[in-house]
């Protein structure tokens, strides 16, 4: 059997939206699922006291994951009276491995 647990405790989350967190080799989809809860966090934060609801997302994989610490970042594109558009980026070793973009409806 797989073991499928994504461990979010090891993500360490920044303030200014920023993060880090280590993976294994090649695991891109603890990657996204991580990518996913910061830029999650961020949007949380631009929408308080608001609820938020995941309406889309898109993950593109970009360069290769190797074992080791990922750094996180996000980039809000656009926020509307209903609507998040916001996105984030996975990079190792100072090149990008996953970029997503995602949209979120407020309330």
């Amino acid at each position: 059997m797989t073991d499928l647990t994504i461990e979010y405790s090891k993500l360490s989350i920044a303030a200014d939206g920023t993060a880090s967190a280590s993976v294994a080799d090649g695991d891109r989809i603890s990657a996204s699922a991580l990518l996913l809860r910061v830029i999650e966090t961020e949007a949380e934060k631009l929408a308080a006291p608001q609820a938020i609801d995941l309406v889309t997302v898109s993950t593109d994989v970009t360069g290769p994951l190797q074992a080791g610490e990922l750094a996180f970042k996000t980039r809000l594109d656009r926020r509307t009276r209903t609507l998040i558009f916001i996105g984030g980026e996975a990079t190792q070793n100072g090149g990008p491995v996953l970029r997503m973009t995602t949209i979120y409806r407020i309330g």
